[in-house]
């Protein structure tokens, strides 16, 4: 089965490889123990001048992308396309693009976009779209507006077919907007969701290996987690109508029996779940007694 890959840039998924052949993370700018600063050694080996930013390094690559391509790593990404790439359908690319007034706009990935763009397209011929996000001035840490953004660029942008997997990756950019897409994502298309985790490893990163990443987990498992969770609170409260409501899509039904009163009005009840594929292991028995007065 063909699949489409959708991931979120940030400032940590390029790396370039600078003369003396050691690869630097462009985005990194903060001070390291066996060297300075990662983005002001690719800098200095570009000839910027001191103290430029990731989006005016990143720009001025994308402007030279025939001179440099084959120096960048898209370090997160990498070895997922590389050994994906026969499943790999098209790839989406959503990289901030702020207004000039806004602050974090030297931080914007939209033209890291644009060299991975360039690097998988050359590399691995996947068809690759550009998604960029926040042009309109709104900040990727609001939830709401992110998850509006999600929901709308799910339908209109990426439209993926009824017999395509979807992938994401979400471990670019700003923690909201990855949980918007994860969210509006699993409300649109259930278990068709996969997503893949990264582990990020330096050593290895600056030699000019990336990184690696986990099997794919399922939509399913993240969506009965939430679920699991709330279940778990609502049987806190006592509100057994509720757990079922929320346990019925999936075939579970809580019987409530009472096991034992007590002098005073209080009881215990015992919960029972029953289900076709047997008992939940995630609800552990310390979650079936519960305690409360009696009505």
């Amino acid at each position: 089965m063909t699949a489409i890959l959708v991931v979120t840039i940030g400032t940590r998924d390029l790396m370039f490889q600078v003369e003396s052949g050691t690869w630097y993370n462009i985005g990194n700018d903060r001070p390291q123990k066996d060297i300075t600063v990662e983005q002001f050694e690719v800098a200095h080996d570009l000839k910027l001048p001191e103290g430029s930013t990731y989006r005016e390094i990143t720009k001025y690559l994308a402007d030279h992308q025939d001179q440099y391509l084959d120096r960048l790593l898209p370090v997160i990404i990498g070895k997922l396309i590389s050994d994906q790439t026969a499943q790999i359908q098209q790839l989406f690319l959503i990289g901030t693009d702020q207004p000039t007034a806004v602050k974090q706009r030297e931080k914007d990935s939209i033209y890291s976009c644009e060299l991975i763009k360039a690097w998988v397209e050359k590399k691995h011929n996947i068809a690759t779209t550009i998604l960029p996000l926040c042009e309109d001035g709104t900040s990727p840490a609001d939830f709401e507006r992110m998850f509006q953004w999600w929901r709308k660029t799910w339908r209109n942008n990426i439209s993926p077919s009824d017999v395509t997997e979807i992938c994401l990756g979400l471990a670019g950019g700003v923690g909201q907007t990855s949980e918007a897409g994860r969210i509006s994502g699993l409300s649109l298309y259930g278990d068709r969701i996969k997503f893949f985790n990264f582990r990020q490893d330096d050593t290895k990163n600056r030699a000019g290996y990336p990184s690696e990443y986990s099997e794919p987990f399922l939509g399913t498992n993240y969506l009965w987690d939430r679920t699991r969770q709330q279940v778990l609170g609502m049987l806190d409260r006592f509100d057994y109508a509720g757990a079922q409501e929320l346990l019925e899509p999936r075939q579970f039904k809580i019987e409530v029996q009472r096991l034992e009163v007590f002098p005073g009005g209080t009881h215990k009840d015992i919960l029972v779940f029953t289900t076709k594929t047997g008992y939940p292991r995630e609800l552990q028995p310390s979650y079936l007694f519960r305690e409360r007065s009696a009505i």
